[in-house]
C-alpha cells in the first residue's frame, strides 16, 4: 500500500502548490468560474446531479478515498467489521453537509452572514 499511498501524497502536495501560485492576489478579486452562473437557474435535481459529480470528480476526494480504502483492506476486516469501517468512514467523510445544514436551519440569516466574509466576496448575493 505503501505504492499508493506515497504517489497518492506527492500529487496532492503538486495539485496544492499549483492552486496555491494561481490564487488570485489581495489586490484582485476572485473570477468566479462561468459555469456557477448557471446554478442561479438550476432545479433541484440538476443541482444533486452537479454536485454529485462535482463531489466525486475532485482530485482530492478521489486521493481520500482510495486512501480510506486502502488502510480498510490493509486492516484485514471482513462482514461485520469491514461494514462498520465503510459507514465509520462514510460518516466522517460527509459530516460536513449536514453539519452545514443544520447551522443554516438553527440559525436562519444570522448563520448565513456570519460564514460571509466582510467584502461579500463569496457570499450568493454579492455580484
Amino acid at each position: 500500500m505503501l505504492l499508493v499511498r506515497q504517489p497518492a501524497g506527492g500529487a496532492l502536495i503538486v495539485l496544492g502548490a499549483h492552486k496555491w501560485w494561481k490564487r488570485p492576489r489581495a489586490s484582485e478579486q476572485a473570477e468566479p468560474p462561468r459555469w456557477m452562473a448557471s446554478l442561479d437557474d438550476a432545479t433541484a435535481g440538476r443541482a444533486l446531479l452537479l454536485g454529485a459529480l462535482l463531489s466525486g470528480a475532485n482530485p482530492k476526494n478521489l486521493v481520500l478515498t482510495a486512501s480510506a480504502a486502502a488502510s480498510i483492506v490493509e486492516a484485514g476486516v471482513h462482514d461485520v467489521g469491514l461494514a462498520v469501517a465503510v459507514a465509520v468512514f462514510v460518516l466522517i467523510a460527509s459530516c460536513t453537509v449536514p453539519g452545514a445544514v443544520g447551522i443554516h436551519l438553527a440559525g436562519g440569516q444570522r448563520a448565513a452572514t456570519s460564514w460571509t466574509p466582510p467584502d461579500g466576496s463569496w457570499s450568493p448575493t454579492a455580484r
